[in-house]
């Protein structure tokens, strides 16, 4: 296991800052994901954490040691990449013995660490196979058999589910789950996946242009967004605009042009009066509910969607459109198009987004 640091990293590729000062920590034994949209300097972070690239500013710190020059092959550092990497010329056996072939390692420590590895990942019995003859989900745990043999103290993943059918993708998103909690071993994960995030992560880093955006728990990162870009890409929300009527001790009342809504404080000081402000809500906890409900919106159903045991309902309230999502079997499942519904919220779930301007 190991303690990492990132202090004010910084990467350029020509006029393009593709990580700009990055500072974060992550923890012995965390599996910490690295998460944004394509572009945002996740995988290269995570390629300076594994020594392939150079940073142009800051330090990476392992355990105390500053390791940001020091080179990739000394690096006590396992890496999984999106195609997965292996030698189609190898069977299963000879790839995950490559790194250690490669170090010199006696054989009878090396058939030893393969067996181990391979039991590890579940594919007992096909160390004989080709990658030719494996599924996809199977290559993909060869390329982590590979990376646990050699014993490193920090395992990097790089959008390893992306070349993976749905059903796959779960099913392996539970092995690698599995395989780091029994390992212990400090993990770093880079996805554009949400639901892959916020599944597997003991904490997420949310990028975006190069730069954190928020770092936290996933329900912190989902039921907290601190910005609006956070809040917009962590699933589906409703974000809208409005203006500060009022505030009453934890509470401010926001004017959103298609009613008022009362919403939690931000972590920041209260916005002032008159203040142009975003808030956020998820379309779980907007409730269908009778016309003398309080902190709510009148507005008309656009859309019903059945799907399965949810069912997604589009409002139209004014200019502002807003979605709910509903358990089928409730009442308000049975809403039509053209109909007319009060949507409430309790005032915690309305969040100001700490960016809002």
């Amino acid at each position: 296991m190991a303690h990492i640091q990132l202090i004010g990293l910084s990467k350029r590729f020509g006029p393009v800052t593709a990580v700009d000062r990055v500072s974060l920590e992550i923890h012995d034994g965390e599996f910490f994901t690295l998460l944004g949209p394509s572009g945002c300097g996740k995988t290269t972070t995570l390629r300076a954490i594994a020594g392939l690239e150079t940073p142009d500013e800051g330090q990476i710190v392992v355990d105390g040691k500053d390791i940001t020059y020091l080179p990739a092959n000394r690096r006590r550092v396992g890496m999984v990449f999106q195609n997965y990497a292996l030698f189609p010329h190898m069977n299963v056996f000879e790839n995950v013995a490559f790194g250690l072939r490669a170090r010199g390692e006696p054989a009878q420590e090396i058939a030893h660490r393969v067996r181990q590895s391979l039991a590890l990942v579940r594919l007992d019995g096909f160390a004989d196979r080709k990658p030719g003859q494996l599924s996809g989900g199977q290559q993909q745990r060869v390329a982590l058999a590979r990376a646990l043999a050699c014993r490193p103290e920090i395992l990097l993943l790089d959008e390893p589910l992306s070349n993976l059918d749905a059903k796959l993708r779960e099913e392996t998103r539970t092995e690698i789950q599995r395989l780091q909690k029994e390992s212990g071993i400090t993990t770093v994960y880079v996805t554009h996946d949400q639901s892959e995030a916020l599944a597997l992560s003991d904490r997420i880093a949310v990028m975006n242009n190069g730069r954190l955006e928020q770092v936290g728990t996933p329900a912190e990162i989902y039921g907290k967004p601190a910005t609006a870009f956070v809040a917009r890409f962590i699933g589906q929300v409703n974000v809208l605009a409005g203006t500060v009527q009022a505030v009453e001790g934890s509470r401010v009342l926001v004017d959103l042009g298609v009613g008022r809504l009362w919403a939690e404080r931000p972590r920041s000081d209260p916005p002032p009066v008159g203040k142009t402000v975003q808030v956020c809500i998820h379309p779980e906890n907007l409730e269908p509910a009778g016309a003398d409900s309080s902190n709510g919106l009148e507005a008309q159903v656009e859309l019903v969607q059945f799907n399965g045991v949810t069912t997604l309902l589009r409002f139209r309230a004014g200019a502002v459109t807003l979605e709910a999502i509903v358990l089928s079997r409730s009442p308000a499942a049975g809403l039509r198009r053209g109909m007319s519904a009060r949507l409430t919220v309790a005032p915690e779930h309305v969040l100001i987004l700490d960016d809002a301007s």
